[in-house]
């Protein structure tokens, strides 16, 4: 019979510390959870994708007609595929937002567990802290979708609003110019 080895745990620091050891999770476990969402995530926006721009062409006031008359100006304008513009910027977005908001979520759990709250509000407290990481993480990406998807292909305004880098160049340059501006006008 071969003899057991019994291996001694690394002291563990920093944040992770405060997690019990047996809630430590494999590496594999965490990418099949981020996979799990990721995937979930784009089937969900891109089967609402065209609800979502309509939503979006009648906020922004780019339309402003009803629902159904803005579907029938975007299939008009840009055919059926108009109504998933924006969606690849949005799957971009939602992957990385979903995959934050999962690895943060029993993180923060288990760092608040120690305050003895009850079930619901250590779940809301982690919760609206996970929500909150993730939209700091990708709101550059939020705006950049919400440009492309709020307006028609051809509009002036949409000429710089094609892809991602494109549409985040444009909106860099814009907060750099009115920056600039800002500063000239604090000093007279």
């Amino acid at each position: 019979m071969a003899a057991m080895v019994v291996h001694e745990r690394e002291p563990v620091h920093g944040v992770m510390a405060a997690i019990p050891a047996r809630k430590h999770e494999s590496m594999q476990g965490m990418v099949d959870r981020f996979a799990a969402g990721a995937l979930a995530s784009v089937f969900s926006r891109t089967t609402c994708a065209p609800l979502e721009r309509i939503k979006l062409l009648s906020q922004t006031g780019s339309s402003r007609s009803g629902p159904l008359a803005t579907l029938t100006a975007v299939v008009e304008r840009e055919g059926w595929r108009g109504l998933w513009r924006g969606n690849v910027v949005n799957c971009q977005r939602v992957i990385p937002s979903q995959g934050v908001l999962l690895c943060c979520s029993d993180t923060y759990r288990e760092l608040l567990r120690p305050l003895g709250w009850d079930t619901f509000a250590l779940g809301s407290a982690a919760g609206a802290l996970a929500g909150a990481t993730a939209v700091m993480c990708t709101y550059p990406m939020d705006v950049a979708r919400a440009r492309i998807s709020a307006t028609f292909a051809g509009d002036v305004r949409a000429a710089a609003s094609t892809n991602l880098l494109a549409t985040l160049n444009t909106v860099a340059q814009r907060v750099r110019a009115r920056v600039r501006l800002l500063g000239i006008l604090a000093r007279n």
